[in-house]
């Protein structure tokens, strides 16, 4: 969480004006965006690369982003790198809800830094025919990109994946067998015998079966 904040305040400290700042922070949504697999996102461009493959002009509508997800829905999407505990007001998007109306965008994504939104925008977002969705700084916090190794045109590193302890494994293992509808006499719910966690390495547990044999009730 500390390298990410940490790497937005040099954004905001080094940055020679808005407009670099604002570029820093689309490069780092787009690398999110396209590394991150809870986005399902296959690709995102840059709004000049965006008008460059479309014959486009290029100038800012608002538009900051165009991605396209794993359905191949294109996704117009707009950054707003704000101070942390402002609020987003409606005149911050309206440009982006003029420019992404067209037929051409099937989704909006607004990816944002500020503590809230305010109801215009709350309810803007909803009388859209396209779908408007927002990602916030937490999202960014919470990925399983590690942020202290970004860097521009460098790939993707990611944080270790944490691995469960003992009693964590056990709990799991009571859930699985819950869910299945495992009672403890080892009569599933569907009136199948099953085998209990007792029986392994073929060895017959408390039912008598063997690993690998399932009988009927009826058996």
């Amino acid at each position: 969480m500390l390298a990410l904040r940490k790497l937005l305040d040099t954004y905001r400290k080094e940055a020679l004006d808005e407009r670099g700042k604002g570029d820093s922070f689309e490069r780092l949504i787009k690398f999110y965006l396209e590394n991150d697999k809870e986005q399902r996102f296959v690709k995102v461009w840059t709004r000049k690369e965006w008008a460059k493959l479309n014959e486009l002009d290029g100038q800012d509508t608002g538009i900051d982003l165009v991605g396209q997800d794993e359905d191949g829905v294109i996704c117009a999407i707009q950054c707003k790198f704000y101070k942390e505990g402002s609020k987003l007001y409606r005149s911050h998007v309206d440009s982006f809800f003029a420019a992404s109306g067209k037929s051409l965008y099937g989704r909006r994504l607004i990816v944002h830094t500020t503590g809230e939104i305010s109801n215009h925008v709350s309810s803007v977002m909803e009388g859209q025919q396209q779908y408007c969705n927002t990602l916030t700084l937490s999202h960014l916090e919470e990925s399983a990109i590690d942020w202290g190794a970004y860097a521009p045109g460098k790939k993707a590193v990611f944080k270790p994946k944490k691995k469960l302890r003992p009693h964590q494994k056990e709990a799991l293992r009571k859930v699985t067998l819950r869910r299945a509808g495992v009672h403890r006499s080892g009569l599933h719910r569907s009136g199948l015998w099953v085998l209990r966690p007792e029986c392994v390495n073929g060895a017959p547990g408390r039912t008598g079966l063997h690993r690998g044999r399932v009988l009927t009730s009826r058996e």
